[in-house]
Protein backbone atom coordinates (compact mmCIF):
# COMPACT_ATOMS: atom_id res chain seq x y z
CA UNK A 1 0.00 0.00 0.00
CA UNK A 2 1.47 3.33 -0.65
CA UNK A 3 1.05 6.56 0.48
CA UNK A 4 2.27 9.82 -0.85
CA UNK A 5 3.91 12.08 2.32
CA UNK A 6 5.04 15.62 1.98
CA UNK A 7 8.38 14.69 3.80
CA UNK A 8 7.27 15.66 6.80
CA UNK A 9 6.15 13.41 9.72
CA UNK A 10 2.74 13.89 11.63
CA UNK A 11 5.00 15.57 14.52
CA UNK A 12 6.61 18.08 12.50
CA UNK A 13 3.03 19.06 11.07
CA UNK A 14 1.76 19.38 14.82
CA UNK A 15 4.45 21.55 15.42
CA UNK A 16 3.68 23.51 12.31
CA UNK A 17 0.52 24.05 13.75
CA UNK A 18 1.14 24.91 17.01
CA UNK A 19 4.05 27.38 15.82
CA UNK A 20 1.12 29.03 13.44
CA UNK A 21 -1.36 29.27 16.46
CA UNK A 22 1.53 30.41 18.73
CA UNK A 23 2.58 33.21 16.45
CA UNK A 24 -1.10 34.24 15.79
CA UNK A 25 -1.62 34.87 19.28
CA UNK A 26 1.74 36.52 20.15
CA UNK A 27 1.63 39.29 23.01
CA UNK A 28 1.94 43.13 21.53
CA UNK A 29 5.36 44.73 22.00
CA UNK A 30 3.66 47.29 24.53
CA UNK A 31 1.91 44.61 26.72
CA UNK A 32 5.53 42.33 26.86
CA UNK A 33 7.10 45.83 27.81
CA UNK A 34 4.35 46.30 30.72
CA UNK A 35 5.09 42.88 32.13
CA UNK A 36 8.34 43.27 32.01
CA UNK A 37 7.92 46.89 34.00
CA UNK A 38 5.40 45.05 35.99
CA UNK A 39 7.97 42.14 36.93
CA UNK A 40 10.54 44.59 37.46
CA UNK A 41 8.38 45.92 40.90
CA UNK A 42 10.44 43.48 42.98
CA UNK A 43 14.00 43.92 44.07
CA UNK A 44 15.81 41.14 45.93
CA UNK A 45 17.79 43.91 47.70
CA UNK A 46 15.24 46.02 48.34
CA UNK A 47 12.80 46.41 51.31
CA UNK A 48 9.57 47.44 49.86
CA UNK A 49 7.99 51.01 51.57
CA UNK A 50 4.52 50.97 51.39
CA UNK A 51 2.54 54.43 50.55
CA UNK A 52 0.84 55.17 53.70
CA UNK A 53 -0.30 58.92 52.70
CA UNK A 54 -1.58 60.34 49.59
CA UNK A 55 -2.68 64.13 49.79
CA UNK A 56 -4.61 63.36 46.67
CA UNK A 57 -7.06 60.84 48.52
CA UNK A 58 -7.27 63.35 51.20
CA UNK A 59 -10.04 66.01 51.14
CA UNK A 60 -8.90 68.36 53.68
CA UNK A 61 -5.53 68.38 51.88
CA UNK A 62 -6.87 68.88 48.10
CA UNK A 63 -9.02 71.68 49.31
CA UNK A 64 -6.01 73.07 51.38
CA UNK A 65 -3.59 73.17 47.99
CA UNK A 66 -6.50 74.96 46.05
CA UNK A 67 -6.74 77.47 48.76
CA UNK A 68 -3.48 78.19 48.72
CA UNK A 69 -2.50 78.02 45.32
CA UNK A 70 -0.59 75.25 45.69
CA UNK A 71 -0.19 72.64 43.23
CA UNK A 72 2.26 70.15 45.59
CA UNK A 73 1.26 66.57 46.33
CA UNK A 74 2.64 65.05 49.36
CA UNK A 75 3.14 61.21 49.29
CA UNK A 76 4.18 59.49 53.01
CA UNK A 77 6.02 55.82 52.45
CA UNK A 78 6.92 53.41 55.41
CA UNK A 79 9.34 50.98 55.73
CA UNK A 80 10.33 49.01 58.82
CA UNK A 81 13.89 50.73 58.91
CA UNK A 82 12.89 54.54 57.49
CA UNK A 83 9.78 56.89 56.06
CA UNK A 84 10.31 58.82 53.13
CA UNK A 85 7.96 62.33 53.09
CA UNK A 86 7.83 62.93 49.56
CA UNK A 87 6.27 66.72 47.78
CA UNK A 88 5.85 66.67 44.27
CA UNK A 89 5.66 69.81 42.38
CA UNK A 90 5.38 70.43 38.41
CA UNK A 91 9.18 70.37 37.98
CA UNK A 92 10.73 68.62 41.13
CA UNK A 93 10.06 65.81 43.29
CA UNK A 94 11.71 66.85 47.11
CA UNK A 95 11.34 64.68 50.14
CA UNK A 96 13.07 64.20 53.27
CA UNK A 97 14.48 60.26 54.55
CA UNK A 98 13.27 59.78 57.96
CA UNK A 99 15.32 59.63 60.38
CA UNK A 100 17.77 61.47 58.28
CA UNK A 101 21.43 59.71 57.38
CA UNK A 102 23.49 59.59 54.63
CA UNK A 103 21.82 58.39 51.70
CA UNK A 104 21.39 58.19 47.45
CA UNK A 105 17.91 58.84 46.17
CA UNK A 106 17.12 57.85 42.67
CA UNK A 107 13.99 58.45 40.90
CA UNK A 108 13.20 55.95 39.04
CA UNK A 109 10.58 55.88 35.95
CA UNK A 110 9.00 53.09 33.51
CA UNK A 111 10.83 54.74 30.94
CA UNK A 112 14.25 54.70 32.33
CA UNK A 113 14.72 58.60 32.85
CA UNK A 114 16.00 57.85 36.29
CA UNK A 115 17.78 60.84 38.13
CA UNK A 116 19.85 60.22 41.29
CA UNK A 117 20.82 63.00 44.15
CA UNK A 118 22.66 62.67 47.83
CA UNK A 119 20.38 63.46 50.93
CA UNK A 120 21.53 66.19 52.90
CA UNK A 121 22.65 66.08 56.25
CA UNK A 122 19.25 67.06 57.27
CA UNK A 123 18.03 64.05 55.42
CA UNK A 124 16.59 66.35 52.34
CA UNK A 125 16.76 65.71 49.05
CA UNK A 126 15.65 67.53 45.43
CA UNK A 127 15.44 66.18 42.35
CA UNK A 128 14.20 67.67 39.16
CA UNK A 129 11.23 66.13 36.95
CA UNK A 130 12.28 65.09 33.21
CA UNK A 131 11.49 67.76 30.97
CA UNK A 132 10.85 65.05 28.06
CA UNK A 133 8.82 62.76 30.18
CA UNK A 134 4.93 62.22 30.28
CA UNK A 135 2.80 65.20 31.11
CA UNK A 136 2.17 66.14 34.69
CA UNK A 137 -0.16 63.13 36.14
CA UNK A 138 0.87 60.90 33.82
CA UNK A 139 4.41 60.03 34.35
CA UNK A 140 4.56 56.78 36.40
CA UNK A 141 7.73 57.06 39.03
CA UNK A 142 9.06 55.17 42.34
CA UNK A 143 12.01 55.98 44.67
CA UNK A 144 15.05 53.97 45.49
CA UNK A 145 16.87 54.91 48.64
CA UNK A 146 19.94 53.15 49.37
CA UNK A 147 21.31 53.79 53.09
CA UNK A 148 24.22 52.18 54.87
CA UNK A 149 22.17 49.84 56.13
CA UNK A 150 20.29 48.64 52.90
CA UNK A 151 17.98 49.61 50.28
CA UNK A 152 14.28 50.70 50.23
CA UNK A 153 12.17 50.72 47.03
CA UNK A 154 9.20 52.77 47.47
CA UNK A 155 5.73 51.44 45.65
CA UNK A 156 5.34 52.81 42.05
CA UNK A 157 3.33 56.08 41.80
CA UNK A 158 1.37 58.01 39.36
CA UNK A 159 2.59 61.44 39.51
Amino acid sequence: MAMTTSGRSDDDLLLAALGEALDANRPSDALLAAGKEAFDWRDADGELARLTYDSLLDSGAVLARRAAGSSARSLSFDSPTLTLEVEVGPSHVAGQVVPSQAAQVVLQTTAHDDRETAVDADGYFTIARGAHGPSAGDELVRIRCSTATGTVVTDWVRI
